[in-house]
C-alpha cells in the first residue's frame, strides 16, 4: 500500500479556512508562501501555533481511532467512509472552538 502525505491537503484546508476561499491544489505552495510574507516576527509565530494546533484537529480527522469520545469518532469515520473532506476547513474551526470551550456539546434524543 502506498503511503502518502497529508501535508499538502492539510496546508489547503488551512488556507482555505484562514483566507475563506478554496487554493488551486497547484497553487497551495504560491499561497502558503505568500501567507509569510509580509509577517513581523510575533505575527509569524502566531501563525505557525495555529497552524499546530489545528493541525491536532486534522490528525482526528484522518485517523479518527485517536479520537476518545466514541460518538464523535463514529461521525469521524462516517466521514471518512463517504469521503467528505470537504467539510474538513470547517471541522477544523468547529474543533478548535470546542477545545477553546466555545461550544457544548450536546445529546439530542
Amino acid at each position: 500500500m502506498k503511503q502518502s502525505s497529508l501535508v499538502s491537503d492539510y496546508i489547503r484546508d488551512y488556507l482555505t479556512l484562514r483566507n475563506k476561499k478554496i487554493p488551486n491544489k497547484n497553487k497551495v505552495y504560491a499561497e502558503f508562501k505568500n501567507l509569510y510574507s509580509n509577517k513581523k516576527d510575533e505575527a509569524y509565530h502566531q501563525e505557525l501555533e495555529n497552524i499546530k494546533s489545528l493541525s491536532i484537529h486534522y490528525k482526528k480527522f484522518v485517523n479518527p481511532s485517536v479520537v476518545a469520545d466514541a460518538s464523535i469518532k463514529k461521525e469521524l469515520e462516517f466521514l471518512n467512509r463517504l469521503e467528505i473532506n470537504v467539510a474538513y476547513p470547517f471541522l477544523l474551526q468547529v474543533f478548535e472552538d470546542a477545545e477553546n470551550g466555545l461550544l457544548v456539546k450536546r445529546r439530542i434524543n
